[in-house]
């Protein structure tokens, strides 16, 4: 329990509750209690951090004692820790954001057949994208960023290049002129995962 990390001790224990002492307090007096059922805490000492006659759940507690009241941190600590369950909603769209990135792992509480899901569109992605993309997506606000320097670097694996201030496509030992429309169809091909000729 969270109490007993920061020096608690407990004074007894019911059938519905588990009562704590708070540290260093004089004759074992009762600060605070655990109520089985509702599965809540709530602290009767007006001399701790937490407010009196207030209930606390243990995340609001941990919020509060561990982070200082930071739930961002404290959200963070608990996904790493493996707590909490995603929506297969969700989870699909991060697997869409995650796949682009083998530097970046699903959080621990994704489930474990998300988990192999990434897996297998990672090795597809590799194979879609055999050159790596310029583009990334960002579920949280659903649109997509570009790197002028990735697309670049793709545009010239693809065999769009610059020769004499002009576009071109070299292909094998070919080289032609090119329009921005073809070019353009080129780039498209390849992020549809189709042929780019």
């Amino acid at each position: 329990m969270i109490l007993f990390n920061h020096g608690w001790t407990e004074h007894s224990n019911t059938s519905k509750y588990i009562y704590f002492t708070k540290p260093d307090a004089s004759g074992r007096k009762i600060s605070a209690s655990w109520s089985k059922e509702r599965r809540l805490y709530k602290f009767f000492s007006t001399s701790t951090e937490l407010f009196r006659e207030k209930s606390y759940s243990p995340a609001s507690l941990l919020i509060e004692i561990e982070f200082n009241g930071n739930g961002k941190d404290a959200f963070k600590f608990l996904i790493d820790a493996g707590f909490g369950k995603f929506q297969p909603k969700y989870e699909e769209k991060a697997i869409k954001a995650y796949a682009q990135r083998e530097d970046k792992d699903l959080p621990a509480n994704f489930s474990s057949e998300a988990k192999e899901k990434l897996k297998q569109e990672r090795e597809l992605f590799k194979k879609r994208y055999p050159h790596g993309i310029f583009w990334e997506y960002d579920p949280k606000n659903e649109f997509y960023d570009i790197s002028l320097t990735l697309l670049i670097q793709v545009a010239n694996e693809l065999g769009i290049a610059r020769y004499a201030n002009q576009l071109v496509y070299i292909d094998k030992n070919k080289m032609s002129r090119i329009d921005e429309a073809k070019a353009q169809h080129i780039l498209s091909q390849y992020i549809k995962g189709g042929k780019y000729d």
